[in-house]
C-alpha cells in the first residue's frame, strides 16, 4: 500500500534542483551588478544572454522532475521492489541450499553409522563363525585321535594275543620235538603212562561224577 508521501527518488530531484538553483543565484548576481565593461563577446557572462540559457535549463529540469516524477518513481520504485524480490529469493535458495547441504551431511553421517555398524556385525559374525569352525574341527579331532587311539589299541591287544597263541605253539612244538629226540619209545610210554596215572589219581569233579551215574 502507498502513501501520500514523496518518494525518496523525488525529494533527491527536488533537491538537486534547488542546489542547482542557489548555486548560481551568486553568479546571477554578480553578472547583473556587473556594469557594462563586460559583455558576451568578451567572454563574460551577461544575464540578457547566459541567464536565459540556465533559466531554460532550470524550467526544463522542473518540466522533467514535475511530470516525469511518477514515472520514474514508480520505475525506481519497481527497480527496488524487483531488487528486493530479487534479494529475498536469493536469500531463500542460500537458506534451501543450506538446509540442503545439512540434510546431505546428516545423511551422510547415518551411511558412515551405517557402515560402521553393517562392518561390526560382519566382523562380529566371522568371528563367531570362525570359533565356531574351530570348535567343531576340535572336535572332529579328538573324536578321531580317541577312535584312532582305540583302534590301536585293540590292534595292540590282538597282536600281543596272536603273538602270546603263536608263542605257545613254538613253544609245544619244540617241547614236543624235543621230548620225540631226547626219548626213545619205551620212556615216551613210560612218561604217558605216568601222565595218566596222574589223571587218575585227581579227584572227580562234581559234573564228572553226575555224568558217570
Amino acid at each position: 500500500m502507498h502513501s501520500n508521501r514523496p518518494q525518496p527518488a523525488t525529494q533527491r530531484a527536488w533537491a538537486t534542483v534547488a542546489g542547482c538553483t542557489l548555486a548560481l543565484l551568486p553568479t546571477l548576481a554578480w553578472a547583473s551588478g556587473g556594469g557594462g565593461t563586460c559583455n558576451a563577446h568578451d567572454g563574460c557572462f551577461e544575464f540578457q544572454v547566459h541567464g536565459y540559457y540556465i533559466l531554460n535549463f532550470l524550467v526544463f529540469v522542473g518540466l522533467v522532475v514535475w511530470y516525469g516524477r511518477k514515472p520514474i518513481a514508480a520505475a525506481l520504485d519497481k527497480r527496488y521492489r524487483d531488487v528486493a524480490k530479487e534479494i529475498e529469493a536469493a536469500q531463500a535458495a542460500k537458506a534451501e541450499a543450506e538446509a540442503q547441504l545439512r540434510d546431505y551431511q546428516t545423511k551422510v553421517t547415518r551411511l558412515a553409522e551405517d557402515n560402521a555398524r553393517l562392518l561390526a556385525e560382519v566382523r562380529a559374525g566371522t568371528d563367531i563363525e570362525v570359533a565356531n569352525i574351530l570348535a567343531e574341527a576340535r572336535t572332529l579331532v579328538d573324536r578321531a585321535t580317541a577312535d584312532e587311539k582305540l583302534r590301536l589299541e585293540q590292534e595292540s591287544k590282538r597282536l600281543r594275543d596272536q603273538l602270546v597263541d603263536e608263542t605257545a605253539r613254538i613253544a609245544v612244538d619244540l617241547a614236543e620235538q624235543l621230548v620225540r629226540q631226547r626219548l626213545d619209545g619205551a620212556a615216551q610210554e613210560r612218561l604217558v603212562q605216568a601222565a595218566l596215572a596222574d589223571l587218575e589219581a585227581l579227584p572227580s569233579s562234581p559234573s564228572v561224577t553226575a555224568g558217570a551215574a
